[in-house]
């Protein structure tokens, strides 16, 4: 195996490691070595799709094509794997400095339960919401009381 096809190997199964379960399995189906015929139509598709599309939020088809394409063609494959390499050490950059938030989380860490969950024995985490909080305005059968004291 040549050492650009390692390397991308070894970033794109860094990269299944980040994806939630339900997106890895795909990728798992699609690198192995008998899905070429669905790996390349698929690759093209998601490249032309990214090219003409118009919003950068979808255009993340474009890096995906490249990545199924670099599979299977040779000259791809260093691109391609620096450029997965560089986007994923953003992506654990930004994790580390956005730790503390729920929305942020680890897959490694995601076993373990949100941060700021309450565990038994242990009160509310600090910046947390109170667990009961009073809404500001009377609710329904709340401060009749009052309305009637004021208006006998």
């Amino acid at each position: 195996m040549g050492e650009n096809k390692r390397k991308l190997d070894e970033q794109l199964d860094r990269l299944q490691e980040e994806l939630p379960k339900a997106a890895a399995k795909p990728v798992r189906k699609l690198r192995r070595p008998d899905w070429k015929w669905v790996r390349i139509p698929a690759g093209i598709a998601l490249l032309i799709a990214g090219l003409v599309s118009a919003t950068p939020a979808l255009n993340t088809r474009f890096a995906a094509g490249l990545a199924l394409l670099a599979v299977d063609v040779s000259f791809l494959r260093k691109p391609t794997g620096r450029l997965l390499e560089w986007g994923l050490d953003r992506w654990e950059g930004l994790r580390e400095r956005f730790r503390d938030f729920a929305f942020f989380p680890s897959p490694r860490e995601a076993g373990r339960g949100c941060p700021n969950e309450v565990r038994a024995g242990e009160g509310p985490s600090p910046g947390s919401p109170p667990p009961a909080v009073r809404h500001p305005l009377p609710q329904a059968g709340e401060g009749t009381e009052r309305a009637k004291a004021r208006h006998p």
